[in-house]
């Protein structure tokens, strides 16, 4: 079974407790749908995601790893899903994709794991025989979950597309057998996630082969604090702005989607997908049922491992 027991169980029996937690709970709910997306959808209304299907026999292991960001200069820490057989002996000259999901804000390292599921969606489609193996890698991408989001970027709130493109894959590489080539990386996330996948891997395209932005954006604002202001700032860091200028042959694979119940985001990708076409970038791109959900990104999140295994061309 996976090595973490993500379960919860157990309840209050004293009633004034019990309001008090309803009462926070409400106003955490509130500043999630505030703060971009409901952060709590899932995670109070749902339960764990976690069930496997019963043909699901082999489990790959989740770990919480912590390095030394140089970059940051401080400790972060990160999941990492090593799908089943990485650890068996017979495999020990075996190297492995790498796929990197970035949450949104405000989030965690832990939500792709928690409330996305991801090492279920891996291990039922490693069970299924539809992808090859491959090491997920979920990082810290605030100094803590409800933080101002850092967009990812290298700014006023610290070196984070440096942690991310440099410290993190560095630490990965040295840790674990993978495919330690820009063709065994591919880099996707969701929202705030979806946004920083698709400006670090255009700005980093030596570094990954695959990018995924999941209901994510491409023009970064400068009045947000990860850009302190700078307009020259935010436009460097806004994949719609700096795509025309880019080496068309050296952009990565890129695949996005977005809900059709998801204004200003739906709108935003629909023109994104347009001048990639204007400008001759291949593409692939979506539009579900759905909104700013979770239950639209983990229900969407096999067929972009799907994408990722088939377009990775390392191993």
């Amino acid at each position: 079974m996976p090595a973490r027991n993500l379960a919860s169980h157990g309840k209050s029996t004293r009633p004034r407790v019990g309001l008090v937690i309803l009462l926070v709970l409400g106003l955490l709910l509130v500043a999630g749908g505030w703060m971009g997306y409901n952060y709590f959808e899932h995670r109070t209304l749902w339960g764990n995601p976690n069930t496997y299907p019963p043909f699901v026999t082999s489990f790959g292991a989740v770990n919480t790893k912590t390095f030394h960001s140089k970059a940051l200069g401080e400790s972060m820490t990160y999941d990492v899903y090593l799908p089943p057989g990485y650890n068996d002996p017979k495999n020990a000259s075996v190297r492995y994709p790498v796929v990197y999901l970035l949450h949104g804000a405000p989030g965690g390292y832990d939500d792709w794991i928690t409330v996305g599921g991801a090492n279920v969606e891996m291990d039922t489609l490693l069970a299924q025989k539809r992808l090859r193996p491959m090491i997920l890698v979920m990082p810290q991408g605030s100094p803590w979950r409800f933080a101002s989001s850092t967009e990812y970027v290298d700014g006023p709130l610290g070196k984070w597309e440096t942690y991310i493109s440099r410290d993190l894959v560095g630490e990965v590489d040295a840790s674990y057998r993978t495919l330690a080539a820009r063709d065994g990386r591919a880099i996707a996330g969701l929202s705030a996630g979806g946004y920083a996948a698709a400006n670090i891997g255009l700005r980093h395209p030596d570094e990954y082969g695959v990018i995924g932005s999941f209901s994510g954006y491409f023009t970064a604002q400068a009045h947000q604090p990860a850009f302190g202001g700078s307009r020259a700032l935010a436009a460097s860091n806004s994949p719609a702005s700096y795509l025309p200028k880019l080496n068309k042959k050296n952009v990565p694979d890129i695949y996005f989607y977005v809900g059709a119940s998801d204004p200003p985001y739906t709108a935003e990708n629909q023109k994104f997908a347009a001048q990639l076409k204007s400008q001759g970038i291949p593409y692939d791109f979506h539009v579900y049922p759905g909104g700013h959900t979770w239950s639209l990104w983990r229900d969407q999140l096999p067929n972009f491992l799907l994408y990722a295994s088939k377009n990775l061309k390392g191993g």
